[in-house]
């Protein structure tokens, strides 16, 4: 394999007597081997900037990895320091040898042969550098999946000292002058490879350890001796964190070395010389030989901390803050996997919908403080009587649910009653008053014919209903069969407030501006979110709570949100000379909605014929809807996504395990939950949540929306955390749409 040289014409090629990358597979193996040689590191001189970069082979082999050393030798941290890694060499690349070097470069892409080029970056100072550039083309066996793996390396001689060395050398070099500028090279590799921050260690083919860095050293406890030439397997991977042994061919390693194929990341423990385990996540890629696997390099990245936000992370998206029961969502997960177990074991489970009949008179009567305390105590009350096994949650509100599991429906009566009991015996002592309270029971059996859990818990709500139209404080099973609830499923109450609001005017539009956190970024143009509300007949304004979801439930979602796009496209069509000074407007889209095709071909009809930018809507779901339909949502966010429509993902936070699939969700905002901002001020917990939420996004390209902003020391933490955007009656309170004049009050909602 020859090498490639180039240099511009200004003087002659340094490129004689240097290491190609055909060597620097010797080179590697020297770097292991000066591992059992520690007088081999004595007299290495000022250590060079070295540089690795990784390549794709294809087109204009673009660089798709730099080390960040590029920028800091360089210096990036004024303009262009945004600049993705193949611009920023470019930028840095000297005018004068540009085109020699792209073209040098193109000329062993046909070939894929190694290359090694000497030209100059030049620093933000002007100043140029001499560097060189050695690659080389790898793949697994199939060379159209080749990548470049490359290393720039400084040369600490001048231009003048590279001349006067030229004139030294003999007119024929020696045959193999690669090999003795070798080990020096290597010398400089390992320095490079110990004080990496990511820890490493590389094994042969057996297994055995041939390479470890200090970094790994540290985190393991072990000395550079003690790991040598031992099998790693046996040594740190020989069991799993709660002990049981891992035999060798179940090890990701004897993977790795049987089948050439990588370990990306896993979530494994390490053991440590003091013998505890280590969390890491842990990634082992095969070095090979042709097409076999000569041994792997792994590295790994100590994940304690990870581990203990993560499961706190995962008891916030699964309980209730308030009372540390399981919340709605976890509910619901459960419900479907006790339907599961029904349909597969022939079992029967029951579920139990409670509402506290008094809890508004304590509220008004004391306060909500009372109140969130009443809530506590009663399911802590509950909590001490269920049977080990069953599940109990808090659904919001005072309302509570429990699922039963396998009980007959007179069991389950009985557990229902004692529970109703529990409440009517019981006495809340609040200051100088004491409460006493009951509750309404609704109880549906989950059976092998239940249809699903969303129908499970509407029936349990509806007994509950009717529980406590009868009489309150008691308890009521439904029965498919029973006309009093058949007439309840049936209530069209809502259905029809709902239907005549929409047909006539009933409903009105509100915008809330949401607006950049940091001080500069109040030039901005505005953007705000599309929020509905409902008149009633004294024209009394109806919060969304109250009726989106009845209207979630009987379907109507859809009827409301095809009424806000029209209304919203007409009201931009009226401000269409102005939309200079709009950034954003966000209207929200029910489940129902995400889920609809033809919903989907109404909004695209629409968007099409009003003729307004499609850059300037951005269309919210919640993190739920997202999750639950997610390849409608995948479809939908495709479809508008074309038009250059933006996407936001509404109440992140609430469903943690979602960071898995938001990676294929294209969606531009994330807005986090306000049930962890509105305390963020105050609470550890809920701060450490949200940052880690801001931080994760991004990581993944996405800007982060802060809700509930209700102060101005809320507003400083978001603004120290980096958050992008922030909401809420701090920010500024709703206001009707109709209203508002985009760019003739900066002050205004939009």
């Amino acid at each position: 394999m020859r090498k490639t040289e180039t240099r511009p014409p200004s003087g002659p090629s340094r490129a004689k007597g240097k290491a190609a990358p055909d060597d620097l597979e010797r080179i590697i193996a020297q770097v292991h081997a000066m591992d059992r040689v520690p007088d081999a590191w004595q007299g290495v001189d000022r250590m060079p900037t070295m540089i690795p970069y990784m390549a794709k082979a294809v087109d204009e082999l673009q660089r798709i990895y730099v080390s960040p050393r590029l920028k800091q030798w360089m210096g990036g941290q004024g303009k262009g320091r945004f600049l993705k890694d193949h611009d920023r060499w470019l930028a840095h690349l000297h005018p004068d040898d540009r085109a020699s070097v792209l073209t040098a470069l193109q000329e062993t892409r046909e070939a894929q042969r190694a290359y090694c080029l000497e030209y100059r970056l030049q620093d933000q100072n002007g100043q140029a550098h001499w560097v060189r550039d050695m690659g080389a083309y790898v793949h697994d066996g199939r060379p159209e999946r080749a990548v470049i793996q490359g290393l720039m390396m400084e040369i600490l001689e001048s231009p003048q000292e590279a001349h006067a060395t030229l004139a030294k050398e003999p007119a024929h070099p020696p045959a193999s002058p690669a090999l003795t500028e070798a080990p020096q090279l290597a010398r400089h590799l390992h320095q490079l490879l110990d004080q990496a921050p990511m820890a490493l260690f590389a094994v042969d083919a057996q297994g055995q350890i041939t390479y470890v860095n200090q970094q790994a050293l540290t985190q393991l406890g072990y000395a550079r001796p003690d790991l040598l030439g031992r099998q790693a397997h046996g040594l740190l991977m020989k069991a799993q964190e709660d002990g049981t042994p891992v035999a060798w061919p179940d090890s990701p390693l004897h993977h790795v070395l049987h089948t050439g194929e990588a370990v990306e990341r896993q979530d494994t423990v390490l053991w440590r010389r003091d013998r505890r385990a280590l969390p890491v996540h842990l990634g082992i890629t095969p070095l090979r030989a042709g097409t076999a696997a000569s041994g792997a390099v792994a590295t790994f990245q100590d994940a304690t901390e990870y581990r203990s936000m993560s499961t706190q992370l995962d008891y916030q998206a699964s309980h209730d803050p308030l009372t540390g029961l399981l919340n709605r969502r976890e509910l619901m997960f459960r419900l479907e996997r006790a339907l599961h177990d029904a349909r597969h074991r022939h079992v029967q489970h029951a579920l139990a919908y409670l509402d506290l009949d008094q809890f508004k008179l304590v509220n008004d009567t004391s306060g909500h403080q009372a109140g969130d305390e009443l809530l506590r105590r009663i399911a802590t009350l509950f909590t001490d009587h269920v049977r080990p096994g069953d599940a109990l949650a808090r659904l919001g509100g005072d309302e509570f649910a429990a699922i039963l599991h396998e009980v007959s429906p007179e069991q389950a009566m009985g557990l229902a009653e004692d529970m109703r009991k529990l409440v009517e015996n019981y006495r809340f002592p609040w200051e100088n008053l004491q409460f006493s309270l009951t509750v309404s029971v609704g109880l549906v059996p989950v059976s092998r014919q239940s249809s699903s859990g969303l129908t499970l818990l509407s029936a349990a709500d509806t007994a509950c209903n009717a529980a406590k139209e009868t009489g309150r404080n008691q308890v009521h099973a439904f029965n498919k069969d029973d006309t009093s609830l058949m007439r309840m499923q049936g209530d069209m109450h809502w259905v029809n407030r709902i239907h005549s609001a929409v047909e006539n005017n009933g409903l009105q539009l509100f915008c809330q501006p949401i607006r950049p956190a940091a001080l500069e970024g109040k030039d901005a143009g505005a953007h705000f979110e599309i929020l509905v509300r409902m008149r009633d007949h004294d024209d009394k304004l109806i919060p969304p709570a109250a009726f989106l979801p009845a209207a979630e439930r009987y379907n109507l979602s859809t009827r409301i949100d095809r009424w806000v796009v029209r209304q919203t496209l007409a009201w931009m069509s009226n401000q269409r000379d102005r939309l200079d000074a709009l950034d954003a407007c966000a209207i929200n889209l029910s489940g129902h909605s995400v889920g609809n095709s033809e919903f989907l071909k109404f909004l695209l009809e629409a968007l099409q014929e009003s003729n307004l930018p499609p850059e300037k809507f951005c269309f919210e779901v919640t993190e739920t809807v997202a999750i639950c339909n997610l390849d409608n949502a995948r479809h939908l966010f495709s479809s508008l996504g074309s038009l250059g429509c933006r996407f936001s993902l509404d109440d992140f936070g609430s469903g943690m395990s979602s960071f898995g699939y938001l990676r294929n969700l294209p969606v531009h905002y994330l807005k986090i939950d306000g049930l962890f901002v509105r305390d963020i001020a105050q609470d550890e917990t809920d701060r450490a949540l949200v940052q880690s939420i801001n931080d994760i996004a991004h990581v993944m390209g996405k800007r982060t929306i802060a809700e509930f902003v209700e102060s101005d020391a809320i507003l400083q933490v978001l603004r120290e955390m980096g958050v992008d955007y922030v909401q809420g009656h701090h920010i500024g309170h709703p206001v009707p749409l109709e209203s508002v004049a985009l760019g003739a009050d900066p002050s205004g909602a939009a």
